[in-house]
């Protein structure tokens, strides 16, 4: 009796330890295989146990494009959520023909508005020397855009305007992949990931599902960034080509090994 409830007890973890093993599969794909890359592409992972995995040209400094406004969300976007900004974006060079049109936040980061969100920083800027001056603005600005600029900005001097090269329009704000993803990697981004699933998926899913997967790609003068994420788990990839949004988030896909059509 005593060996026929060890025997049944054994196989009931052994099953138990299937269904764990086969969940983790379906939900992280692509931590069952070697991912299978272009040429001069970079591939990271993180897992819910905040290690990083890399493979491919992951170590290549690239200009963050679009993925700047992740690190404006870091610098200022708690505060623009609670004030509900909007901007109404009539800027062709923005979104051809005619701008993007009235945005809030999430619009904004969703459709990838530089007008709104130079806007708002320089709004911002304003608002943050009258209250504390310029000094411990652009120690603020430093701390968060910091392992962004190396040395392209001199580490004394002015408080700089926000151009729009701080909005990814130029080569001033660079990381490697493999840099970008230990940014994502470290607890004070943490808040950031958050608000963007929330922008890029709605409050449901953040609240329920944490099997769902988001994508926000973002071309920059050297190819494509795309950053995904399902919950507890995200993944970042470089193209080295400019994509549109919707094939960059496909191969994203392909490389997750999860949508293939």
């Amino acid at each position: 009796m005593g060996h026929g409830t060890s025997l049944s007890l054994s196989m009931s973890r052994l099953r138990a330890a299937a269904i764990l093993l086969l969940g983790l599969l379906v939900v992280h794909p692509a931590w069952a295989q070697t991912p299978q890359l272009k040429p001069g592409e970079g591939f990271l992972t993180l897992d819910g146990d905040n290690k990083v995995h890399g493979w491919g040209d992951v170590k290549t400094e690239r200009p963050l494009g679009e993925m700047a406004k992740l690190v404006w969300l870091k610098m200022a976007g708690a505060d623009w959520a609670s004030l509900d900004v909007y901007w109404d974006c009539r800027n062709p060079a923005c979104q051809p023909p005619k701008g993007h049109g009235k945005v809030n936040l999430k619009k904004a980061f969703r459709e990838d508005c530089d007008d709104a969100f130079l806007y708002w920083a320089n709004w911002e800027r304003k608002d943050w020397v009258e209250q504390q001056g310029e000094g411990i603005t652009r120690m603020q600005l430093m701390t968060v855009f910091g392992p962004f600029v190396g040395n392209r900005l001199p580490k004394d001097g002015p408080l700089p305007e926000f151009t729009p090269e701080w909005m990814g329009r130029s080569d001033l704000l660079q990381a490697s992949p493999e840099a970008f993803m230990a940014w994502i990697a470290d607890p004070g981004t943490h808040g950031v990931l958050t608000q963007a699933r929330e922008f890029l998926t709605g409050f449901f899913t953040v609240t329920f599902d944490r099997k769902k997967w988001w994508f926000k790609p973002g071309v920059c003068s050297q190819g494509t960034w795309v950053l995904a994420g399902n919950g507890s788990s995200h993944a970042l990839l470089f193209i080295p080509m400019p994509e549109t949004s919707k094939d960059a988030i496909e191969r994203m896909k392909a490389v997750l090994g999860i949508g293939a059509k």
